[in-house]
């Protein structure tokens, strides 16, 4: 198995100690971060690194062909569209996460990989059960949203471009 290097960019750095830090709240009130107890902020640090995964999980099991790990990061319902390959001009390409599944096993990610894969994640918002995310690598620009499920964070909607 190839291992990347990865780059995951931090819109906010969750500094216990820092006062100047703030985080939202479920109520979407600001609060600074020495009001936060210990485990609500662990658990927005969890949320952070399980959403980084799924990303990372989604790209890497494209590239790799691995059909059970891009499973295991997309809703059921996903709605994955693109200007890019589009029918015509002013449509989009559609995909369903369970055409996406197939040709993760088919193998049609690896024959787009590139030896440098440059994938960085950015987590740019997590709300209570939703968050937004782009990813941008060497072959794909996209734009993730994830959803809470009881089987943990998966995307439901995905909107890419090369770039």
């Amino acid at each position: 198995m190839r291992r990347f290097a990865h780059r995951v960019v931090e819109l906010i750095r969750l500094i216990p100690f820092n006062p100047m830090v703030t985080l939202w709240d479920d109520d979407k009130k600001r609060k600074p971060a020495e009001e936060m107890g210990g485990e609500e902020q662990g658990s927005k640090v969890a949320d952070r690194d399980a959403i980084v995964r799924v990303a990372l999980d989604y790209f890497e099991g494209w590239f790799d062909g691995d059909a059970a790990r891009m499973e295991r990061t997309l809703h059921p319902d996903l709605a994955k569209r693109s200007p890019d390959d589009a029918p015509a001009p002013g449509e989009l390409e559609k995909l369903t996460a369970r055409e996406m599944i197939e040709a993760t096993a088919k193998g049609v990610g690896k024959t787009r990989d590139v030896p440098d894969r440059g994938i960085e994640v950015e987590v740019e918002h997590v709300h209570r059960e939703i968050a937004n995310v782009t990813v941008r690598s060497a072959v794909y620009v996209e734009y993730l949203h994830l959803v809470r499920t009881r089987e943990g964070w998966k995307i439901i909607n995905a909107l890419w471009q090369h770039p």
